[in-house]
């Protein structure tokens, strides 16, 4: 039975199935920030998993909004299970595939809960954070998970690559506080995604996939800012809002694929990995050798 699965589950449609889930995660994380700013949370009534007592309910605009919601999330769900249900066979024995099939799996369900919980009772503005901030947390485990399995034989191996050392890290009351404090810590993260572009240009060479990661990181922070700056200038108008969520997601995702990149492998993999070609740099620092007769 087990090697039917395996057989019926190939690596090449598991990695396929990461892909999808991974744009399908985006999509609503997308429609989920359409939901909240046109306000169609309660498009199809008080009634869930049906719209409005229906299976196919008669569309009004906010109705096709939640309702379409709705039928991406339940296609999705089947996408993520069946990822994580292949990853699992074929690299459970990587402590990353161990890690982050279970947070893909439960994010995924904890996000569902809050929106169905939106649906049922009304939501505090702390609620709709938290249903934001595990969406995000859904989308980067099921978009680190596609970067893996892709990986696993290619920018997987740059991890073995020692790294310089290096950290980047960084009561206000009312609306006003709010919105300062929120204009303050988007500065603090473009100075911190600048100083983390400068730490990874030096490593152009030896990891590129740190310094790709940190120049779309750069240019997301960049958009990030231009784009709150759009929302303040039309006044929260839905479509500069849902571009700025949009930007947010990415370079969210962007800093998990970072985060991920720049922790080692673990031993196992490093021990089972083939030898590099001789078109290919020696992944290890080489020991000094003492002085020869040149």
């Amino acid at each position: 039975m087990r090697t039917l699965i395996k057989r019926v589950l190939s690596p090449t449609l598991v990695k396929r199935l990461t892909i999808a889930a991974a744009l399908g995660m985006f999509v609503v994380l997308v429609q989920g920030s359409l939901v909240t700013d046109t306000g169609s949370a309660h498009g199809c009534g008080n009634s869930w998993p049906l719209c409005n007592g229906e299976f196919v309910p008669q569309m009004a605009v906010s109705t096709a909004i939640e309702y379409s919601h709705r039928v991406v999330v339940s296609i999705e769900t089947v996408l993520i299970v069946l990822a994580a249900a292949g990853a699992l066979l074929h690299w459970r024995r990587r402590i990353e595939i161990r890690v982050l099939e279970p947070l893909m799996v439960v994010f995924l369900f904890a996000q569902a809960a809050l929106g169905a919980a939106a649906v049922k009772w009304p939501q505090s503005g702390a609620i709709l954070a938290l249903h934001f901030g595990v969406s995000l947390i859904a989308f980067a485990t099921t978009l680190l998970t596609a970067v893996f399995v892709h990986a696993i034989d290619g920018d997987d191996r740059l991890r073995d690559r020692p790294l310089r050392n290096g950290s980047v890290f960084p009561g206000f009351s009312g609306p006003v506080g709010v919105a300062f404090g929120h204009r303050v810590a988007a500065a603090v993260l473009l100075t911190l995604t600048v100083a983390l572009l400068r730490w990874a240009t030096p490593l152009r060479a030896s990891r590129p996939d740190l310094f790709r990661g940190a120049v779309l990181a750069f240019a997301l922070v960049i958009g990030q800012a231009l784009s709150g700056a759009l929302v303040v200038a039309t006044r929260l108008d839905v479509f500069a809002a849902l571009a700025h969520g949009i930007v947010v997601s990415l370079f969210f995702g962007t800093l998990s694929y970072m985060c991920l990149q720049v922790l080692p492998r673990p031993s196992n993999a490093r021990e089972s990995a083939p030898a590099p070609s001789r078109a290919e740099p020696e992944l290890r620092p080489r020991p000094a050798s003492s002085a020869s007769g040149d």
